[in-house]
């Protein structure tokens, strides 16, 4: 293997991998300015209001700024809310299994896979799947009264 460096994420293997380091990156770019707009600004009020002999001047505050107060409930609302759209519409477009995808039944055992293709061939511990566009149906073995659970996703 051949090292090419410090790698953040591993290798995109998908098509749909772009999309969600691109939703990672923002995430993470936003959280980097949140935080050093946090840590500024404490620094800047300790700085500016820390204890001295000075009294200072507190006539001309206002207890209530309606403005101020809806924007910053208003904001951060926006940001959640368009994060978790980008976010949604990532999830559904991933979930839908791509136009022509071939269904695989999988049944999932303690130390074996069964992969069956829909024109009946089968396989065992081996992917029946040559081309990339798969629609795996997983099916996990009931056993001493456990129930069959089922899991869809596309390769």
């Amino acid at each position: 293997m051949i090292d090419d460096g410090f790698q953040l994420l591993p290798e995109q293997a998908s098509t749909h991998a772009p999309h969600v380091d691109l939703l990672y990156y923002s995430l993470l770019g936003l959280s980097a300015l949140i935080t050093v707009l946090v840590a500024t600004l404490i620094v800047f009020f300790s700085i500016r209001f820390r204890r001295s002999n000075s009294k200072v001047d507190r006539t001309g505050i206002r207890d209530n700024v309606p403005i101020l107060e809806v924007a910053w409930t208003v904001v951060p609302l926006v940001i959640s809310m368009a994060i978790f759209g980008w976010g949604a519409k990532l999830y559904f477009t991933e979930y839908r299994p791509p136009a022509g995808a071939m269904e695989v039944h999988v049944v999932a055992r303690q130390w074996m896979w069964k992969f069956q293709h829909p024109n009946g061939r089968r396989a065992s511990n081996s992917s029946p799947c040559s081309w990339p566009r798969c629609r795996w149906e997983v099916c996990s073995s009931p056993s001493r009264g456990s129930s069959i659970t089922t899991n869809t996703f596309t390769d």
